[in-house]
């Protein structure tokens, strides 16, 4: 095992090199190994972090090649790659052999999903040189490599199709690997699985978060989450609109904010009555009372969450404000109407406003057209969106995605 100290010129900086450098001076090998590990762990939370790692194990395996990938599910296009090689050698070359592994001159494809410990590819045919093969030429000639088949590890697998690996590679000038290097590959092993499973964890809750917030999103109600000193935390689209618009809402100083100072102290006060760990407890037993009001006009609702906040240095969500705006919901309730039952913009108003309550009279009075106008349209609305009378329409616009925002 090469574990000099001096031959390192990996220009790390921190943590990495500092710790790095003391272990080796110590020409312990299960030092090296921790540091390797500590790498990985770090890696599955920062993915660039499998840069220093792979310099790391190069380094530990006396300079041979090794190459790390991943495509983590749910992420189209080419893996990530990280390799200990400093020259100059086309990127585009690994991610087209990468789309037809039949190219390679190994049988890549024949891997199962994750291996239990490094192995040596098996040649696609025994009989033909690796010299002779376009993927030497191409990829391990211009690195220097040996021919022959790389060490490799499958530590990630979607489907049954390897997703992650490292493999590798012998530098020609160098002796094959070693019984102690084997060894010490194969004590890395369950770390890289564990580290995959890590990052495809998280992958999974961004992917989640992304989800709610798109649907919180869509809702056609000002959404703002606040922590428990009763500052801005979060809003959904519905809010930022309003914000942007003026249309009464705002945030100063961190705090929510409404038009008329006699409605902000309402809104202030009930903040602090929902960001009461009381009020949460009682809200979870039945016996607490959400602040619901109408503020110039506009539903406000003011309620605890009932998520107790975690044990953090960070600020925690406490509670919620629901606001409604009818500007906002008429937008999205017309936009919807349109998608879903191809009405013109003339007959979602028209029915939009049957929804609100008025009468087909107001509703034509409303849009400054004739009563007998409006009963034309709604005969043809009833053919799109297939109700049989006015309040089969109502009960659609309220009781369906309607209700919703498009976008």
């Amino acid at each position: 095992m090469n574990t000099g100290p001096e031959t390192i010129e990996f220009g790390w900086v921190g943590w990495v090199e500092r710790t790095w450098r003391a272990r080796l001076s110590e020409r312990d090998q299960d030092a090296c190994y921790e540091v390797l590990v500590e790498l990985v762990y770090k890696a599955a939370l920062d993915p660039e972090r499998w840069q220093s790692f792979v310099d790391c194990l190069s380094h530990e395996l006396s300079g041979n090649v090794v190459t790390l990938w991943t495509q983590l599910p749910g992420l189209a296009g080419r893996p990530q790659r990280w390799s200990s090689f400093r020259g100059e050698i086309d990127p585009d070359i690994f991610a087209r052999y990468w789309a037809d592994p039949r190219s390679m001159p190994w049988k890549t494809q024949m891997l199962p999903g994750v291996t239990e410990r490094f192995v040596d590819l098996e040649p696609l045919d025994p009989d033909a040189p690796l010299e002779k093969t376009e993927f030497f030429w191409d990829w391990m000639k211009p690195q220097g490599l040996a021919a022959m088949a790389p060490r490799t590890f499958v530590f990630g697998s979607q489907r049954g199709r390897p997703v992650a690996s490292i493999a590798i590679y012998q530098i020609e000038s160098n002796p094959p690997l070693t019984a102690d290097e084997l060894t010490f590959l194969d004590r890395l092993t369950p770390h890289l699985h564990r580290a995959y499973k890590i990052q495809d964890r998280l992958l999974g809750l961004a992917r989640r978060e992304g989800v709610l917030q798109e649907v919180i999103d869509r809702l056609p109600t000002a959404v703002v989450l606040v922590d428990d000193q009763g500052r801005v935390m979060a809003t959904n689209e519905s809010a930022r609109a309003s914000i942007e618009s003026g249309l009464g809402l705002r945030i100063e100083d961190g705090r929510p904010v409404l038009d008329d100072p006699d409605n902000t102290e309402w809104l202030d006060e009930r903040i602090q009555r929902a960001i009461d760990p009381k009020a949460r407890q009682a809200l979870r037993e039945g016996t607490g009372v959400t602040q619901a009001s109408r503020v110039a006009h506009r539903p406000v609702l003011v309620t605890p969450l009932l998520a107790p906040p975690r044990e953090s240095e960070r600020p925690e969500a406490a509670a919620v404000i629901f606001l409604g705006d009818p500007r906002l919901a008429e937008i999205a309730t017309d936009n919807i109407l349109r998608t879903l039952y191809g009405l013109t913009r003339a007959e979602a108003d028209l029915t939009r406003l049957l929804a609100d309550g008025r009468s087909l009279e107001e509703a034509a009075e409303r849009r400054g057209v004739k009563p007998t106008t409006a009963r034309s349209q709604l005969k043809r609305i009833f053919a799109k969106t297939g109700a049989k009378r006015q309040s089969d329409l109502v009960r659609i616009v309220l009781n369906g995605v309607a209700a919703l925002r498009a976008e």
